[in-house]
């Protein structure tokens, strides 16, 4: 996978800053994730965020914070830059959202490594922000 940060969060996962573009050539492991993934919603499957680039309500570099277990893809969260909404002008991340997105929380696997992946997702967040 081609990334623009990589970094190993926790000895079992890696986040990594990709784009949808390069997500999308990663079609089984991302179908697999939303069928184990806890708390589901289908809104950053793979299926509707295809949709969202083939409308053009999403572009192909939108970024995404993926973490990477040791067998597969155990998280996904599609993001975007915006600014502070209290008015103090300062950049902030923001899951993905379109007209079609009513829920944004992450595509994450359930299992008892749960909190891990939740870790290093938040990790990779950080990294996204610049700290």
């Amino acid at each position: 996978m081609s990334a623009a940060h990589v970094r190993q969060a926790a000895p079992d996962y890696t986040h990594a800053i990709t784009t949808l573009a390069s997500l999308g050539r990663e079609a089984a492991a991302w179908d697999d994730l939303s069928a184990r993934a806890g708390s589901p919603h289908p809104f950053f499957g793979r299926h509707v965020m295809q949709a969202h680039l083939a409308s053009g309500l999403a572009s192909s570099d939108l970024r995404v914070v993926v973490v990477h277990g040791p067998h597969r893809l155990e998280a996904v969260l599609p993001f975007r830059r915006s600014y502070d909404i209290c008015g103090l002008g300062r950049s902030v991340l923001l899951p993905f959202a379109s007209p079609f997105i009513t829920a944004s929380a992450p595509l994450v696997a359930e299992g008892p490594d749960r909190p891990a992946i939740l870790a290093a997702l938040v990790e990779g967040l950080a990294a996204a922000s610049g700290g």
